[in-house]
């Protein structure tokens, strides 16, 4: 069971949360990385008070990285750094728990997964049971398929009271570390 966001990231780094984008945890890993794309930024230490444009940081080059942070008058040791997303090849994202059944809440919007869910500005849909595992399957290739499952199968405590949500978003071709086509965000029980 995951209680906190520090758990989940120990947990992301460790490879026991699915595929997700490369990671950097210093700006000094990134900068000895020779990648060279798009990156995005997420404050550790900010709770969800804070606005979001300062506890992340989409689609920046990382040599504008130091400038972008002090900006925030935040620390850049408190970020974390990923892979940026490519929002023209999203195809489908979301989150995916049990309640009293398998139920998941998408999207099919080509931009941050938390900016398309919090906003009244793009469509949302929900789906149970069938309907929820059709239309993974209809997106999720079969290797992120079996792994979201097995997930919502893993993180869920004993006595069914504690549930994960899974956080994620597949594409329309292979990323991250493992090369599936399918993020996972996140996967949380608090």
């Amino acid at each position: 069971m995951i209680k906190t966001k520090k758990e989940y990231y120990e947990n992301t780094f460790n490879f026991r949360c699915g595929n997700h984008l490369k990671c950097w945890k210093t700006i000094k890993d990134l900068f000895d990385d020779k990648y060279d794309g798009f990156v995005s930024a997420r404050n550790t230490k900010l709770n969800g008070n804070v606005i979001p444009k300062k506890k992340r940081i989409y689609y920046a080059k990382k040599e504008n990285l130091i400038k972008i942070i002090s900006g925030f008058g935040y620390n850049i040791n408190d970020y974390i750094f990923f892979e940026g997303p490519l929002d023209k090849e999203r195809t489908l994202q979301g989150e995916i728990t049990y309640t009293d059944k398998l139920y998941l809440h998408y999207t099919f919007s080509k931009v941050p997964l938390g900016i398309a869910l919090n906003s009244v500005k793009y469509k949302k849909f929900n789906a149970t049971n069938l309907s929820a595992k059709l239309i993974l399957k209809k997106y999720c290739d079969e290797k992120s398929y079996d792994t979201i499952l097995d997930l919502l199968d893993y993180y869920t405590d004993i006595t069914n009271t504690l549930v994960p949500v899974i956080e994620f978003t597949c594409f329309n071709k292979s990323v991250g570390v493992f090369s599936t086509n399918t993020i996972i965000w996140e996967v949380r029980n608090y």
